[in-house]
């Protein structure tokens, strides 16, 4: 029997982008690593123009910086490869993905998803790429097994037979998509990101940079001055609570037309994000006053609010959007009273520990 299963998390706690979901579910899967995780996805970005759903070039709000497939944090590494570097094959395509997983790495793919029974895209049958996460196998069951949103749309380990993923792989229709995609990972054919666990690295909790990034998100600071390493500054974007103008802009826009639901799912996931930070740092005393119970609130809300634009694509009455505008501001409001406390707190302990560290 040759079997391997990696570690893996199959509950992130962002669930909306592919490219942020995969790199999670792996490093959760693995002890140790809440502090990174509450370390990052504090800042948010959305765009300063906004259009409807389906205009071209639509972009929506989202952590910043991306947490995407091409770039590595410090617990990952990262090995983008298509098929301008890599010629896979029917022949070759099985013994290069169970080495892989053999030698500890992740394989995120881009596939024809509504090809794969047992997805969601498969149940609503939509045609188009998704990520998908392949973290093991079993050469005697001959099938693989994959992270993705399952059946009943929620996300969750699907086996996948051998000859099934051989075939969505190089699948005609697939390959059309590829061809046809922006994506910076995928070639012409087929895009592979390999991801590999570092056991030799630790990124503990950093409360100076927790700090730095709190103050930068209620400032509506754009961060991507500090990343210009990565891409050129994002000049069109919008940053931290200024996002919730943006959004409300945004849905402004609508009367009775769909509306992409991920920005509100997005800032949902923030919010739930940043209530564990909260209480991580009353439990580790960072903080005297207690301010986690306040900050569920704003995660209920949240909630409601997601299930508001969910009901709004059902009904489509622009009273709904009227109440969701109506509610994203009392949350912007409570947050940004909230947050305001806590970095006061957490600047007046940095002054203390400067002090202690220059006597």
């Amino acid at each position: 029997m040759k079997k391997r299963i990696l570690p893996i998390c199959d509950n992130p706690p962002s669930l909306v982008y592919g490219h942020i979901i995969n790199p999670l579910s792996i490093i959760l899967g693995h002890e140790k690593t809440e502090g990174w995780v509450l370390n990052n996805y504090i800042q948010l970005c959305a765009p300063s123009t906004v259009k409807k759903y389906g205009e071209e070039d639509i972009e929506f709000l989202n952590f910043y910086p991306k947490y995407f497939s091409d770039f590595e944090s410090c617990l990952l590494r990262t090995h983008n490869l298509t098929d301008e570097i890599l010629k896979l094959s029917p022949d070759n395509l099985l013994d290069n993905m169970i080495n892989w997983i053999d030698n500890g790495y992740y394989i995120e793919t881009f596939l024809n998803e509504i090809e794969i029974d047992g997805t969601a895209l498969n149940e609503s049958k939509k045609t188009r790429l998704n990520e998908q996460l392949f973290f093991g196998y079993d050469s005697d069951s001959e099938i693989f097994k994959m992270l993705a949103f399952n059946d009943k749309h929620h996300l969750g380990i699907i086996d996948v037979p051998f000859t099934k993923f051989k075939e969505v792989f190089f699948s005609e229709v697939g390959q059309k998509l590829c061809k046809e995609s922006d994506w910076i990972s995928v070639g012409e054919e087929y895009g592979v990101v390999l991801y590999k666990f570092r056991d030799d690295v630790r990124c503990d909790f950093n409360i100076r940079s927790v700090r730095s990034q709190l103050n930068e998100y209620l400032k509506g600071y754009n961060s991507a001055i500090h990343f210009t390493w990565l891409n050129n500054e994002k000049m069109d974007f919008v940053f931290g609570v200024n996002v919730y103008d943006s959004l409300i802009k945004w849905l402004d826009l609508h009367e009775d037309e769909y509306i992409d639901n991920r920005s509100i799912f997005g800032l949902w996931d923030h919010k739930k994000i940043m209530l564990e930070r909260i209480k991580y740092l009353e439990a580790n005393n960072y903080l005297q006053n207690r301010y986690s119970d306040e900050y569920e609130v704003i995660v209920k809300k949240m909630d409601n609010i997601r299930l508001q634009i969910m009901k709004y694509n059902m009904i489509r009455k622009r009273s709904a959007i009227d109440s969701m505008i109506k509610n994203l501001l009392l949350v912007k409001d409570i947050e940004v009273e909230i947050l305001g406390a806590i970095v006061q707190e957490l600047n007046q302990l940095e002054l203390e520990n400067a002090a202690l560290r220059g006597a």
